[in-house]
């Protein structure tokens, strides 16, 4: 997330401790709201306020874990609570989107269901922080406007011609026809799309620094990354795959040792990462990067100015190249070997990166 400079400094207090506060928001109050520990330990906590301040860095605002004696600060409250159930389900709510940051002791909430990780729990405590100071505001009727919000496709159900905007997440268990994910402009976080549990999901278009995951028999048909979007599938759950698959300029996909990706164009600027997993007919055209750490890689053609970059953990089984680029992606070094425009033998294919 991209954030803008405020003109005045801003101290960000992250209660981890839990107790009993108060929601005034802009919308409705709160008179109590009761807040659980976040359970989190002190090394995830300096995680979490290091990612902040590094995200944060240049900007007049510094974020501690550490309650301050005086002075004016605004505070993030982390941990469990249900105050605010009767207003919806999300993740982070603010009390206001402070536009010239004129109140520096408003408060926000990040709202654990349990197993989040640090990095998302400090995306969700940037992203209500944004509110705080005015500089984010991603729009939305009524509570959703101040909220991290979080939709879900339970088992079952279909949904069709979905948009996700930045600071919402789309968890799809069940299927959803037509979904777009985008940041709408840089300065608005990440939209995360999430497809597990046997979740399908198609005709789907990644862009302005969009994030999607893939985990335990996720698919995905008809998909489209670019502008900064990240794909990443074939998790711990494993079972992935995804068809028709086309990264254009700032796309970035990222395959683990699970996953299947079958049907891939890689275009000028798009980036893809195997570490694990298979992918098979793939099209890598001039200024394409693909990179294989560990994995098999099936049929396909690389034209002329393609990057295909194979380490020894990666097998290859063949197909039409054009003038090819390799690179060890252990070390980024370039190691090239330029073939002619003709069927080649695996072993010609994949030279010795040793």
């Amino acid at each position: 997330m991209t954030v803008p400079r405020i003109a005045t400094s801003q101290l960000i207090c992250l209660n981890f401790d839990g107790g009993l506060t108060s929601y005034n928001g802009e919308l409705f109050s709160i008179e109590q709201v009761e807040v659980g520990n976040a359970g989190l330990s002190e090394h995830q906590i300096a995680q979490i306020v290091a990612k902040l301040n590094a995200e944060f860095e240049g900007q007049n605002v510094v974020f501690t874990a550490d309650m301050p004696a005086s002075g004016e600060y605004s505070t993030v409250f982390i941990g469990k609570t249900s105050a605010f159930e009767p207003f919806g389900t999300f993740a982070g709510i603010a009390e206001t989107i402070d536009s010239g940051n004129k109140n520096k002791n408003d408060k926000a909430f990040v709202i654990l269901k349990g197993g989040e990780t640090t990095d998302e729990i400090a995306n969700i405590i940037s992203h209500e922080t944004g509110h705080l100071l005015g500089t984010f505001d991603h729009g939305g009727a009524g509570v959703a406007r101040y909220a991290y919000t979080t939709s879900t496709i339970d088992p079952g159900e279909t949904s069709s011609n979905l948009t996700v905007s930045g600071g919402q997440t789309l968890e799809v268990f069940g299927s959803a026809i037509g979904v777009t994910a985008s940041g709408v402009d840089l300065n608005q976080g990440s939209a995360t799309l999430y497809i597990a549990s046997g979740g399908y999901a198609e005709n789907v278009t990644l862009r302005y620094d969009a994030i999607g995951y893939m985990d335990s028999r996720g698919s995905m048909n008809s998909v489209f990354v670019s502008s900064g979007a990240i794909l990443q599938g074939g998790g711990t759950g494993g079972g992935d795959r995804i068809s028709n698959l086309c990264i254009y300029s700032g796309g970035k996909v990222n395959i683990l040792s699970r996953g299947t990706v079958d049907r891939v164009s890689i275009y000028f600027g798009g980036k893809f990462f195997c570490y694990g997993g298979s992918v098979d007919n793939f099209t890598l055209y001039s200024g394409g990067t693909f990179n294989g750490y560990r994995g098999s890689l099936g049929n396909g053609t690389v034209m002329n100015g393609g990057v295909l970059a194979l380490s020894s953990g990666m097998s290859y089984g063949g197909g039409r190249l054009a003038v090819a680029t390799y690179a060890d992606p252990r070390t980024l070094g370039p190691l090239r070997k330029r073939l002619p425009p003709e069927r080649t033998s695996a072993s010609q294919i994949r030279p010795s990166l040793t």
